[in-house]
């Protein structure tokens, strides 16, 4: 179930961006992303979140961060698959309305 992020969200979302990070970005130090740890736990909670909760366990097991109609990050814990997703079709363009490029995603949900 995705829902909008709630303060008590907050220690398990930090968790995700954390590992999230040095995973994604093994050639930058760790001590990179522990040192702006606390600076990113005050910021998070001000954007606009939605989390995702895993229905069977209750836990947050991913996230997005949102500004206005643009994606500035989307997190998924590593332990936990895309269980019953898959990407379908991406495809890249210009957005007539304002000139500038745009990528649309489309997901499936497999049977």
């Amino acid at each position: 179930m995705i829902r909008k992020f709630e303060s008590q969200d907050l220690d398990a979302v930090m968790q995700i961006w954390l590992h999230g990070n040095l995973d994604a970005h093994p050639f930058i130090q760790a001590s990179f992303w522990t040192g702006h740890f606390e600076t990113v736990r005050d910021m998070l909670p001000q954007a606009e979140l939605y989390v995702h909760e895993n229905e069977d366990t209750q836990q947050i097991d991913g996230f997005i961060g949102l500004t206005e109609n643009h994606i500035e990050g989307i997190f998924r814990c590593k332990s936990c698959a895309f269980q019953g997703h898959r990407q379908g079709t991406a495809s890249e363009g210009i957005d007539e309305d304002t000139n500038e490029a745009e990528i649309q995603m489309l997901w499936t949900r497999q049977a």
